[in-house]
């Protein structure tokens, strides 16, 4: 009878752990392993994985819909806890007819891609629009970022350091990824992100124009501050790099957009760091103060200035009191800003070399030392693409 109760138990386990098994199971196995399609590749890079893919619109989607299929499929199913977390309190079927509404003002070529890649993969489309929106509709007021532009570079070239810091819901860290583009006949660039997302709120290109996007949540600017006609600006960012090479041409294709909400962008190229502060109606440009440009989640200018207290830019004006400043104090300086377990990314651009030093955790990832991949090789374009090679 002992043996047969040991057996009934031993079947009811086993039932509930299928029945739960599910995102969960995810964290169990390797999110991220080794593999190829076409000319597409999943690399591991010292603990770092590398998604490099090339071709059309097409190409690229139904490149990340094959090799991206199984993490965006366990992030897709965590909407409900993404929707809670976010704080949206409507039914997500009303959420997802918004989502799918919103797709027709992604740039063309991010909607064929975006298509490319659910018909290959098999996942949701309004899904997966949602889920590429749902971050611009909440408002999680954190990320630092400090730039150092030649004159006070220890090396003299410039360097960008950035803290992203965002809710894991207890899982989301876990799934942190460069992803290398190499789109036919633009920019090649890196975008450091999640499967799924097609924005880019960190990233860097192969002419060195670098990015890092900084949500803002109060402006004393009158109007609306979502404008529901506009692109997302994840997307208007990715498209700064697929076609701009300096701070200046990226200033100016941004005003020639619509935006859908406001924000602070960081923006570098090898030679001026600047902070665009960014309203559906504005584009405010901030240049930096004696070589070095800070930012955090609040507009600074006085056209946007509503609210600039911010414990975090008060600690990175301490960086300003050294004449030059090298990666390791940079990473010292972020660090000192971290926000515990919601600073999930750390990195540092050197858009000369074409290199990014970066720590995906575990939070705070500004405690891990950070690992050099160099981009020059993986933005070249190439039948089989080549490994990254740390450069320290």
């Amino acid at each position: 009878m002992r043996v047969q109760a040991l057996r009934v138990m031993a079947y009811f386990l086993a039932v509930a752990f299928f029945v739960n098994a599910g995102p969960a199971a995810a964290e169990k196995r390797a999110i991220y392993s080794p593999a190829r399609f076409e000319t597409a590749e999943i690399k591991i890079h010292e603990g770092v994985p590398i998604v490099t893919v090339s071709g059309t619109p097409e190409q690229i989607g139904a490149q990340l819909g094959s090799l991206l299929k199984q993490p965006i499929s366990d992030l897709l199913e965590r909407h409900d806890a993404f929707a809670k977390g976010f704080g949206f309190s409507k039914p997500v079927e009303l959420l997802l007819k918004t989502g799918h509404l919103m797709l027709p003002l992604f740039p063309e070529p991010h909607r064929r891609e975006l298509q490319s890649l659910v018909k290959v993969s098999g996942v949701d489309l309004d899904l997966l629009v949602f889920g590429n929106i749902m971050y611009e509709l909440s408002r999680f007021p954190a990320c630092s970022t400090i730039a150092v532009e030649p004159t006070r570079s220890a090396n003299g070239n410039l360097l960008l350091g950035r803290n992203l810091d965002f809710p894991t819901f207890g899982f989301l860290d876990k799934y942190s990824v460069v992803v290398v583009y190499r789109p036919e006949g633009k920019h090649a660039f890196a975008a450091v992100t999640f499967p799924g997302f097609f924005g880019v709120a960190s990233g860097m290109n192969d002419a060195g124009l670098c990015l890092a996007q900084l949500e803002v949540g109060k402006t004393s600017e009158t109007g609306p501050h979502i404008n529901f006609s506009g692109t997302p600006v994840a997307l208007c960012f990715r498209r700064l790099l697929e076609e701009c090479e300096t701070v200046d041409e990226a200033e100016k294709m941004l005003r020639e957009q619509k935006r859908f909400i406001m924000c602070n962008l960081a923006l570098c190229d090898r030679e001026q760091s600047v902070v665009l502060e960014i309203t559906p109606k504005s584009v405010i440009r901030r240049n930096a103060d004696k070589g070095i440009s800070l930012c955090t989640n609040h507009f600074r200018t006085s056209e946007l200035l509503f609210d600039n207290s911010c414990w975090r830019y008060s600690k990175l004006l301490e960086a300003g009191q050294k004449e030059k400043l090298d990666l390791s104090e940079i990473a010292k300086h972020l660090h000192g800003v971290n926000v515990g377990k919601r600073t999930i990314q750390t990195m540092i651009f050197e858009p000369n070399a074409l290199r990014i030093h970066l720590s995906l955790g575990p939070a705070p990832s500004s405690q891990h030392p950070l690992k050099a991949i160099d981009l020059a090789e993986l933005f070249r374009p190439s039948e089989k693409p080549l490994e990254a090679v740390s450069q320290n």
